[in-house]
């Protein structure tokens, strides 16, 4: 038996009506799938539409977009607040 590890691949499909599909798929160490689907809205934050907003306190603050590269921080929390959490993401598409 061979050892895979854990993979994780997640994919985020966007609609232009405003919801997007976030599918999660952990492959195990025996090489299992589980695989997870969440459907959520989304809206552009500010006017410059450099800010989706999943709702509650959930964004992403769009660092650059391109046709090979979207990159974003994955931002919990408004700016200022002491628990603001931010973390960096690059997303590549897979066509």
């Amino acid at each position: 038996m061979s050892s895979f590890g854990n993979l994780f691949l997640l994919s985020i499909l966007f609609k232009k009506e405003g919801t997007c599909t976030q599918t999660t798929i952990v492959t195990d160490e025996e090489g299992k799938e589980h695989k997870t689907e969440v459907r959520v809205k989304w809206a552009f934050y500010d006017q410059s539409s450099s800010t989706i907003y999943f709702g509650e306190d959930h964004y992403w603050d769009i660092e650059e977009l391109t046709s090979r590269k979207f990159a974003v921080y994955d931002r919990w929390g408004e700016y200022g607040e002491i628990h603001m959490f931010r973390e960096y993401k690059e997303l590549t598409s897979l066509k």
